[in-house]
């Protein structure tokens, strides 16, 4: 039906359903209609000429139209059409129409019952759209929330990512610009220094001067070549000994301490 009331299927529903046992509900409606607009029946009263209530007497016989359809002395009551009290019942019940119409509403009900109808319809649509555009707002709002959390999150983890770089980028220039200078301790040219990352030691500490030892043998065993002169047996040999400590500072990822004699220099004297 839409907006529009169907005013054939109304009179048809008055007619079947007003007064009638089982439709309590549907004539308790159409009493209130009438007493609170005025009005009688939908196109007019003679819809009541030809209805159930009328034709098998679900109402009193002497009645041509409801008590509703009468001017009631209890109008402004809010129950009025649950017990309504006429004005003049017997001139409101009278078929001249000079007799009852001072008594009786003439107004159809269809045109009022219309009007109400739209009026309902636009305040029910008006508070359905209101509710559409509060759960519409709510709804973006926490799409926006959702987005911004989400955005503040990426953005967080880019600062730490970019803080960790810089952090890293400045450990390796710190650990280019420190170098340690290995010994070679095999006897061949200097090797260029090995640069170490700051990142795996810290600042190398300055290792212990070498201990100068002077030991006195009172005799050795000396090999030399053809041709050479024999040392004197009775004058003693004289070594001295350089003892280089290993570097216990250094860390045991970058070298391990091994006792082999190639960690040591020694250098020899002899007295002939």
């Amino acid at each position: 039906m839409g907006l529009d009331l169907d005013e054939t299927e109304m009179v048809r529903a008055l007619q079947g359903s007003y007064g009638v046992p089982g439709k309590e509900q549907f004539t308790a409606a159409m009493d209130l209609a009438q007493t609170l607009f005025k009005c009688c029946a939908i196109s007019s009263d003679i819809n009541y000429d030809t209805s159930l209530w009328r034709l098998q007497g679900f109402g009193h016989r002497e009645l041509t139209v409801p008590l509703t359809c009468c001017a009631l002395q209890n109008s402004r009551d809010r129950n009025a059409y649950l017990g309504p009290k006429p004005i003049n019942l017997s001139l409101c019940q009278s078929l001249q129409r000079h007799e009852y119409q001072s008594f009786r509403h003439l107004e159809s009900c269809y045109d009022k019952i219309d009007l109400w109808y739209r009026q309902q319809y636009v305040i029910f649509l008006g508070a359905g759209m209101i509710v559409a555009i509060v759960e519409f707002c709510v709804l973006l709002s926490i799409i926006l929330s959702c987005t911004k959390h989400a955005r503040q999150r990426q953005k967080r983890k880019m600062s730490l990512r970019q803080i960790i770089r810089e952090v890293d980028e400045a450990e390796v220039s710190e650990g280019g610009q420190e170098s340690i200078s290995m010994p070679d301790f095999t006897g061949s040219s200097p090797a260029a220094p090995t640069r170490l990352s700051n990142r795996s030691i810290s600042k190398p500490r300055v290792p212990p001067k070498p201990t100068h030892v002077t030991q006195r043998v009172p005799e050795t065993t000396m090999q030399y070549h053809a041709g050479l002169p024999e040392p004197d047996d009775g004058l003693p040999d004289v070594r001295k000994v350089f003892v280089q400590p290993p570097d216990v500072y250094k860390p045991k990822n970058i070298t391990t301490f091994r006792p082999a004699a190639s960690d040591y220099h020694i250098s020899r004297s002899h007295l002939v």
